[in-house]
């Protein structure tokens, strides 16, 4: 039995190998042992055979075929959507670039809204107006007033004294700011003489109106015996003082009561005393005097 199986073998041994040897080209490829045979691939044949299927299986770009869908697809948004040159047209220079700014701006965005209210080059009227009637960069704004010989002080309480002539009572005034820095802002305390006769003390900070709304300042106005308290919102440099006269934001005297208060009558000179100290509020807005 083991002898016929082994008989069998062989036979099947010997008839594939002469299948091998009587097929062109496979010789030096094929190799017989005594208990069998083995094939063995050139490894170049090996690389051309794998090369050939990846060539199969990765089309050209030329080759493929576009679904018509997605051809129209692209058609769509390549008609919508904007042009390198559509883009650049809509770009603008800053309003303020004789003044140095340099940014380009989407025309007609929020951003270019946002870029002129902040920009860093936006001009501000000197506050010893009308002394100085310059138009101040918002960069060198500070920097402007020290060239004033206006210095600040580091703290959130003032006293100071607000000297007058009769003259003053004449005309449109306004006196040297007082700067204060605390909170890490910059603060003026603000007085001036507005024909047909009334005075107005208040304080401007530097800075946007809702950074301001986080201050109020207590006032009082005195000499000798007579006094007058008030309690005020800070106020951004962007509110105007014919906005603050509108909303009663600000300590407000009449001539009558300064000439009382200074004693003006009986001297060519007058002055008050101011006493004055901010603090963080909650919050406030300036809104109508009522309401």
């Amino acid at each position: 039995m083991e002898g016929s199986l082994l008989g069998s073998i062989d036979a099947f041994s010997l008839s594939t190998m002469e299948l091998f040897e009587h097929s062109p080209g496979l010789n030096d490829s094929v190799s017989s042992t005594s208990t069998g045979a083995s094939i063995h691939l050139d490894p170049k044949e090996t690389n051309e055979s794998e090369q050939v299927i990846k060539h199969k299986s990765m089309p050209k770009k030329s080759d493929r075929v576009t679904p018509l869908y997605a051809m129209e697809v692209s058609k769509a948004t390549s008609s919508k959507s904007p042009t390198r040159k559509s883009l650049e047209a809509k770009l603008v220079d800053c309003r303020f670039k004789s003044a140095g700014c340099t940014e380009k701006l989407p025309k007609g965005t929020l951003y270019e809204t946002e870029h002129h209210q902040n920009c860093q080059f936006r001009p501000i009227p000197c506050l010893l107006q009308p002394n100085c009637s310059e138009l101040v960069p918002y960069h060198n704004f500070l920097l402007h007033h020290m060239h004033h010989f206006v210095h600040p002080i580091f703290s959130a309480t003032l006293n100071t004294s607000v000297i007058f002539k009769t003259e003053d009572f004449k005309d449109n005034q306004r006196w040297n700011p007082r700067w204060m820095n605390c909170y890490g802002r910059d603060f003026f305390v603000m007085v001036s003489h507005k024909l047909p006769g009334m005075w107005y003390v208040w304080v401007w900070m530097l800075g946007t109106p809702d950074e301001a709304a986080e201050y109020l300042y207590d006032v009082e106005i005195s000499k000798s015996s007579y006094r007058k308290v008030g309690t005020f919102p800070v106020l951004s440099l962007r509110t105007t003082l014919d906005e603050i006269e509108k909303y009663e934001a600000c300590m407000s005297m009449t001539d009558f009561q300064v000439q009382r208060i200074s004693q003006i009558r009986e001297s060519i000179i007058g002055s008050f005393e101011v006493d004055l100290m901010i603090y963080k509020s909650k919050g406030h807005k300036l809104s109508p005097c009522g309401q």
